[in-house]
């Protein structure tokens, strides 16, 4: 007999009629499942979707069926994630995606390899009280919205109140790796063409890098191991053009990518003509081959 979830934006509805009729017609096996009670875990390069009990869903599940307009993101990735198992989706366009919010950008990376910050997304409130064993770590953690840019709706959670009354809209959680500064990569056509190192200032309690958060930006060189990360993880998003984000520990023992832009910002050159110079020619060249006809790079 086989297992077929019918994953559905609520129980009652069109979805829950048709696993009770699908049950008295098959001889397979139906489950409806709520995308809310879906927990995503990153853990160690390991991808998996789990229940509230922290059991694997897809356990010998034979097929899943998204049904729903809601739940983008999480439709998406359950999707990719299917397909990196071998369990057939039903509606297979949602394996063909951009991988736009963090969660998504997650998990894609993490099956392709792309270190990535341990990280635990769910959707209902109450389940937030299991996220600190899921992650496998102590405070203080990190909540930020899957959605969120320049470092906001981005909180650090230091206990079990504040995890409860986290108010970030749609957050993934992650253990707060220490680091005294991060790396804002430009990738362009599967070359590094600039990077620049941002740090946070000393005197602030913001724990973010970010420029738009107070953070200064120096140009510098990128050590070419990182640099293959960068241009790995812009192929693996399908960012041709994008601006990563990788994090250094401060034992320089790891080094995760935080985030894949395609929408990112002006760098900061600091007066520097030349590094700008340099920046802006590679650009354009990088914009002209894409011109050319015929070139079918992406």
């Amino acid at each position: 007999m086989k297992k077929i979830i019918v994953f559905v934006g609520q129980v009652i509805g069109s979805g829950k009629q048709l696993v009770e009729v699908m049950n008295q017609y098959s001889q397979d096996e139906f489950v409806v499942m709520c995308y809310s009670d879906v927990l995503v875990s990153v853990h160690d390069g390991t991808v998996a979707m789990l229940d509230v009990a922290g059991r694997d869903i897809f356990d010998g599940v034979s097929c899943v069926y998204l049904r729903g307009l809601s739940n983008e993101s999480l439709r998406h990735v359950l999707a990719a994630y299917a397909a990196s198992v071998g369990v057939p989706v039903i509606n297979e366009a949602s394996y063909r995606y951009e991988a736009m919010s963090k969660i998504e950008q997650y998990v894609t990376l993490a099956l392709a390899g792309v270190p990535v910050p341990d990280s635990v997304y769910v959707q209902r409130k109450d389940y937030y009280q299991y996220v600190p064993a899921l992650l496998g770590c102590d405070m203080p953690i990190v909540a930020k919205s899957i959605t969120g840019k320049n470092g906001k709706d981005n909180v650090l959670v230091s206990d079990e109140r504040e995890l409860a009354a986290v108010a970030v809209d749609h957050p993934v959680f992650q253990p707060f790796i220490p680091n005294t500064f991060d790396y804002r990569v430009i990738v362009a056509g599967g070359e590094v063409i600039l990077t620049y190192k941002r740090t946070r200032r000393a005197e602030t309690s913001v724990y973010q890098n970010n420029i738009s958060r107070g953070g200064t930006a120096e140009i510098v060189s990128l050590p070419e191991h990182l640099k293959l990360m960068a241009i790995t993880a812009a192929q693996a998003v399908g960012r041709d053009l994008a601006g990563l984000d990788i994090l250094p520990s401060t034992d320089g023992r790891t080094n995760v990518v935080l985030e894949v832009n395609f929408n990112f910002g002006k760098p900061l050159f600091n007066d520097d003509d030349v590094q700008e110079v340099a920046y802006h020619r590679k650009l354009a060249a990088y914009f002209s081959k894409r011109a050319t006809k015929g070139d079918i790079h992406d």
